[in-house]
């Protein structure tokens, strides 16, 4: 399953300061959202399909450095997946 979750964070200024600019350039009474991925799943990442893989990373949704640490699926040239070295990284890291 992936997901994007969504925070809303408010700059640490103390209540007599509210409206002058704080740390980071932002006024102390602005409302900032910060988002960050989460990727999560059942099962051995190495068994997950490495076509599904490489359409996650085609999507955005994972980069090809994640792709090659956490499943072991080697990406070539950004956009195709290298099914003999994926293959091999699978089985070293099986050993």
């Amino acid at each position: 399953m992936i997901r994007l979750l969504s925070e809303k964070i408010r700059p640490r200024a103390p209540p007599a300061d509210r409206g002058q600019r704080v740390r980071g350039g932002i006024d102390s009474d602005e409302l900032r959202e910060k988002q960050r991925w989460q990727i999560s799943g059942y099962g051995d990442p190495l068994e997950r399909d490495a076509a599904q893989v490489l359409d996650d990373v085609l999507d955005g949704l994972i980069s090809a450095e994640t792709a090659e640490r956490e499943n072991r699926v080697v990406i070539a040239g950004g956009d195709t997946l290298d099914e003999a070295a994926t293959e091999a990284a699978r089985a070293a890291r099986r050993a």
